[in-house]
């Protein structure tokens, strides 16, 4: 089964970490599916975009009478131009710190969540869009995602597929682990996020609504 592009380690890094010979390739491919499976569980319940990374433009709503922009699911590394109300004519293009800043103003993790609209901005909801639908469209082209995925999410997910493939607890027990039955499955669900896994992912759950 091959690797697909969300994943958040490889097969190589579980084989590690449940020290199979490299003869033992039976469960290659569960272990492959469980790595897919579980990063885009990951990624969709945290709601980050940690893989993969893209370079793109993205068509966003915002609502009359809003100044911010969340960004979700969706992870801003850089911006290319940001384009409101892109539907008339090409839009009109903003300047970065003057019509608009880039929040957290100062990021832990590379990335950004949301925008943060000049409230001296006047044209932001004037549009016959804004007037019609009560929302102004806003494209924003640049690079998304985290550049490489974060050692803690990898690990994470590492762990998260140990958990998925039901071992016994003594031999998913992993170095540094106080309490091994913490990588237990939450539940009889074989693609659960087991506790040791949300501990490593605490620090990156999205933020914005903060802002």
């Amino acid at each position: 089964m091959p690797a697909a592009a969300w994943d958040l380690c490889t097969l190589a890094n579980v084989r590690e970490a449940l020290e199979l010979p490299a003869s033992d390739t039976t469960r290659d491919n569960l272990i492959q599916s469980l790595i897919s499976d579980l990063s885009r569980a990951i990624i969709r319940e945290y709601d980050r975009e940690f893989a993969p990374a893209a370079t793109a433009t993205r068509r966003f709503q915002v609502p009359v009478g809003s100044l911010m922009l969340d960004l979700a699911p969706y992870d801003l590394r850089t911006v290319s131009t940001l384009t409101i109300n892109p539907e008339a004519s090409g839009g009109t293009a903003l300047t970065a710190t003057t019509d608009f800043q880039l929040m957290p103003v100062v990021t832990q993790q590379g990335t950004y969540e949301s925008i943060r609209f000049s409230a001296r901005l006047t044209s932001l909801h004037t549009s016959q869009t804004a007037q019609d639908y009560g929302y102004t469209l806003v494209d924003i082209a640049g690079a998304w995602g985290f550049a490489t995925v974060p050692d803690e999410v990898k690990r994470a997910c590492i762990i998260a597929v140990q958990s998925g493939l039901r071992r016994d607890l003594t031999e998913l027990a992993i170095a540094g682990i106080e309490e091994p039955q913490s990588i237990a499955p939450e539940g009889p669900a074989t693609h659960s996020i087991p506790a040791a896994s949300r501990r490593l992912l605490a620090p990156f759950r999205r933020t914005a609504g903060a802002y």
